[in-house]
């Protein structure tokens, strides 16, 4: 999962968001412990296409401690900054930090629980830093079971004195306008906890939002092209939210397949 010359890694994640901006009453929710999950940015090398890298992944052999699941999340619409280096994110989703810590420690120990993230740089180009986010997920969804989907994901910057779990409370209540106009998409609020990067201080978060499937996506779309406000009724906790883009987010394992 890492490309030669400059050696950068991959990263696998699995998600990402719609949220706009508006203010009035808190959505009450409180914020469930988030998922550990581990993300790494990757460049195709030339002559490479996405699918063979998927097909690479998903062709793997499997140990009993792989982090499980993992995605790649394709960029197809983001900033130029993004695009300019990397062409897709790899995702391992780890659970809890015992289990994050149980994998890296049996890897130190010459388990090849990341054997399956490593390649030869023929496929790819990965950045020389990784990063591990907390996601924390708004309960009652449709989930994405399939092959692969469409992912949106935003990055907002919270106001002063505002937290994570504000963040969380807006997303909530974003997740439950769209579902009382009959769409129940995945959301996340995603807050990064090592690595490189704006919001490990807590002042900032990404939103994401994975439909079970690419018509989902459309069809979610088209209740705000049609009028629906997701903010509506709800307490802004974010001065802004900008760098909205799409991903295509492949499953390249699940428990037990």
């Amino acid at each position: 999962e890492c490309k030669e010359t400059t050696m950068k890694k991959i990263s696998i994640f699995s998600s990402i968001a719609v949220a706009s901006l508006m203010s009035c009453t808190t959505f009450a929710q409180e914020m469930p412990p988030g998922a550990v999950v581990r993300t790494l940015n990757c460049a195709l090398n030339e002559g490479v296409s996405m699918s063979e890298v998927v097909a690479w992944g998903r062709a793997l052999p499997r140990t009993e401690t792989s982090a499980s699941p993992v995605f790649f999340r394709e960029a197809l619409h983001h900033n130029n900054n993004y695009e300019t280096d990397y062409d897709f994110q790899i995702a391992w989703y780890h659970g809890s930090w015992t289990n994050y810590i149980a994998d890296m420690e049996a890897n130190r120990s010459g388990n090849p629980v990341f054997a399956r993230a490593v390649r030869p740089g023929d496929m790819m180009t990965c950045s020389a830093s990784d990063a591990l986010s907390t996601y924390h997920q708004i309960p009652d969804n449709d989930g994405f079971t399939g092959d692969d989907t469409l992912m949106t994901t935003r990055f907002c910057n919270l106001q002063p004195g505002k937290s994570i779990a504000d963040g969380y409370r807006f997303a909530a209540g974003v997740a439950a306008n769209f579902k009382a106009a009959g769409d129940s998409s995945l959301m996340q609020v995603i807050s990064r906890q090592v690595g490189p990067v704006q919001n490990r201080t807590g002042n900032a978060v990404v939103i994401a939002s994975v439909p079970a499937t690419a018509a989902a996506m459309a069809a979610r779309q088209e209740l705000t092209r049609n009028g629906l406000n997701p903010t509506q009724g709800l307490d802004n906790p974010f001065t802004v939210c900008n760098f909205p883009a799409m991903w295509r987010s492949y499953a390249i394992t699940r428990p037990n397949n």
